[in-house]
């Protein structure tokens, strides 16, 4: 009904492709079937939504009705973020079915995280970052990018800014406006999830079935908050001291006390991620100590 209206015969390719890949995953005969047909229609689907929403030529010389075409656009939205879902769930269990480890690595802010993974790439580790990802996805001219300006096109008609002179995001701006108000940041999240999990996926796939690396590391600051702890064989939290990160965020971003106790506290507690987690790490010494310990858990979780 949705590709008759939209005149988009791609949707279908993607259609097809996806119900291969969901019946290639389910049958389990041919392991490569299912991830790579998956694999083939997250790609198209992407080339279909970069070129944004399909006009409603065709529905309007039927309807004109401005209500029914508001409709249709929720329809092609929830169409699109149900579909993206799929093809990154459905994905994440040919992976798992084709036991690739991925080990989620997460940190609130000022624990040394970032130190961790710069360690783990040293050891020969393959190491996702997700925050990398999340910043590509905002670029111009990609999906996340317009998925951005609709939602979020009356905070951008209020405040200009939030648009550089080159179109580019204010990230800087964005940031502040979004920890301000915590609706905003949901619906951003909202916004780059759905971009994030497929980008990332493409890069599990690549690991996977190109560079033929079964152990992969995620790091993810939000790794529990969105989820991504559930595709995870081991998670691992780099833990510090609250006293300790003010202290370092404010030497490192030069915020005040009060500013950097803000930042932290808008983030899942410390004790929280620990309890969730495989392994912890305690950054509340000197680096060496937390080498050693990055060390007890590559031979733990037998990454090497």
């Amino acid at each position: 009904f949705f590709c008759f209206f939209s005149n988009n015969t791609m949707m279908e390719v993607v259609v097809c492709c996806f119900v291969c890949g969901v019946v290639g995953l389910r049958l389990e005969m041919f392991p490569l079937i299912g991830p790579v047909c998956v694999f083939l229609s997250s790609l198209l689907l992407q080339l279909v939504f970069q070129n944004g929403i399909p006009s409603h030529s065709s529905l309007q010389s039927f309807i004109a009705t401005p209500s029914l075409l508001t409709i249709m656009d929720t329809a092609y939205v929830c169409a699109e973020s149900i579909a993206s879902f799929g093809f990154v769930s459905s994905f994440f269990v040919g992976l798992l079915m084709n036991r690739i480890r991925v080990v989620g690595l997460t940190g609130g802010i000022a624990t040394g995280k970032s130190c961790v993974s710069e360690y783990l790439k040293k050891c020969g580790v393959v190491v996702i970052d997700a925050d990398k990802i999340a910043y590509g996805v905002l670029q111009q001219g990609s999906w996340g990018y317009k998925r951005f300006k609709v939602a979020f096109r009356e905070q951008i008609a209020e405040n200009k800014r939030l648009l550089c002179s080159n179109g580019d995001v204010n990230r800087d701006l964005l940031r502040k406006v979004v920890f301000d108000d915590r609706r905003l940041r949901k619906k951003l999240a909202m916004v780059m999830n759905t971009p994030i999990g497929v980008q990332l996926f493409c890069q599990l796939f690549l690991y996977k079935f190109i560079r033929m690396r079964n152990d992969v590391v995620i790091d993810a600051p939000l790794l529990f908050e969105t989820g991504l702890d559930n595709i995870c064989k081991y998670t691992v939290t780099v833990a510090a001291p609250e006293a300790m990160q003010i202290k370092r965020v404010a030497n490192r971003d030069g915020s005040s006390e009060k500013e950097a106790r803000q930042i932290i506290q808008a983030q899942m507690p410390t004790a929280e991620k620990t309890l969730r987690s495989t392994f912890v790490l305690n950054n509340s010494d000197s680096f060496i100590t937390l080498f050693q310990q990055v060390e007890a858990f590559l031979k733990d979780a037998k990454l090497r």
